[in-house]
């Protein structure tokens, strides 16, 4: 298992990468990650109509914008070079409003991940001899598809004066992926078979019980046979870039760039908005946030070779937030006052498909 060093911002993934495609030919998909973060969040002008009064209740779309530090681990097949960097994440959400005698509730499901890309080398970082991977982590479809479909978050949201710039904030709000538990499944290096040198082992669509801890626990959460939820990765030189290589990360026994496969895994993202309600339409802030994972398995290769699920774990980032410049910001998204209608109806794969399509408006 890992988690960040802080219990501020981390990202709602683990692992080093970029966002995929669009879901499928009914889904117009615009953007990937966004920015660096930074103390913006402004974004387009919301129409909205004028009042003295703020009113919460409703449908809204959320983006939640991540500036991250990340710092390389020790023994597996790359290394980040330079050793520490930084990039931006995010994570788009669809939350629905609802006043309560307290304060507000929301439910909150999340609906699109972005992940961050880094450059590393194999082996230790030698940054003197040149030769970077380029790695990122492309959101396989099943998984987009899929974020919404564990239990939607419900918390409690307190705010301030019904003035425009009236405080708001939100209660911790925590996403599971790949399992129901407070503990994680996680694999277990140092049992006998499943270290750095055996690379036979976790690659299939089985969990591995001799080398995960309580397997029972898992949850095909994305469908796709695989323990867990699965993410690609795409490690790409420069060498690949010129001969036009593909990243063949579902197939990675078909020859492609220098590093491909998948890591199957569960893992967890929490969050804590605060900010000001600037009007019924819109709301911005800061938030911070932790993130914990454990992979529960891999199939990935390195220049056609093997790579061990233990080694693959080895290879991942250790991630620190700056919660001071990652920002969210909050749009209505149902028609009320005077706010954008974005038309959402259906289940919550439905609903999220047309929030992904929509994304650039919260910038």
């Amino acid at each position: 298992m890992r988690s960040t060093a802080s219990t501020l911002l981390v990202l709602a993934s683990t692992m080093v990468g970029a966002v995929g495609c669009a879901d499928d030919a009914q889904e117009a998909e615009v953007g990937g990650a966004s920015g660096d973060g930074g103390s913006g969040g402004e974004g387009t002008p919301v129409p909205c109509d004028a009042s003295e009064q703020v009113e919460l209740d409703g449908t809204w779309a959320a983006l939640a914008r991540y500036s991250l530090g990340l710092s390389s681990q020790q023994g597996g097949v790359v290394t980040m070079c330079p050793e520490d960097q930084s990039a931006p994440a995010s994570l788009l959400m669809l939350i629905d409003l609802q006043s309560t005698e307290s304060g507000v509730s929301a439910s909150v499901i999340p609906c699109d991940l972005a992940l961050p890309g880094v450059s590393a080398m194999v082996g230790a970082c030698r940054p003197d001899e040149g030769n970077l991977l380029t790695v990122e982590i492309p959101i396989p479809a099943l998984l987009k598809q899929s974020l919404g479909n564990i239990p939607p978050v419900v918390v409690s949201a307190t705010r301030g004066s019904l003035a425009p710039d009236g405080a708001l904030a939100f209660d911790l709000m925590r996403f599971t992926w790949g399992t129901r538990q407070d503990t994680l499944p996680s694999w277990q290096s140092d049992r006998t078979g499943c270290g750095m040198s055996d690379s036979d082992v976790g690659r299939s669509t089985d969990c591995e019980e001799s080398c995960v801890e309580r397997c029972d626990d898992i949850i095909d959460d994305d469908g796709d046979g695989y323990p867990g939820v699965s993410v690609n990765v795409c490690g790409t030189t420069q060498d690949d870039i010129s001969a036009g290589v593909s990243c063949n990360a579902e197939e990675p026994t078909v020859p492609g760039v220098t590093l491909q496969g998948k890591v199957a895994m569960a893992f967890r993202t929490e969050l804590t908005f605060a900010g000001v309600a600037k009007s019924s339409c819109e709301a911005t802030g800061t938030f911070a946030s932790d993130t914990t994972y454990a992979v529960v398995g891999a199939d990935a290769y390195l220049t056609n070779t093997q790579v061990s699920v233990a080694s693959a774990l080895q290879s991942l980032p250790l991630f620190e937030g700056d919660a001071d410049a990652s920002i969210w910001r909050m749009v209505r998204v149902d028609g009320l006052h005077g706010g954008p209608d974005w038309a959402l109806s259906g289940d919550a794969a439905t609903r999220c498909a047309v929030a992904r399509s929509h994304r650039n408006e919260l910038e």
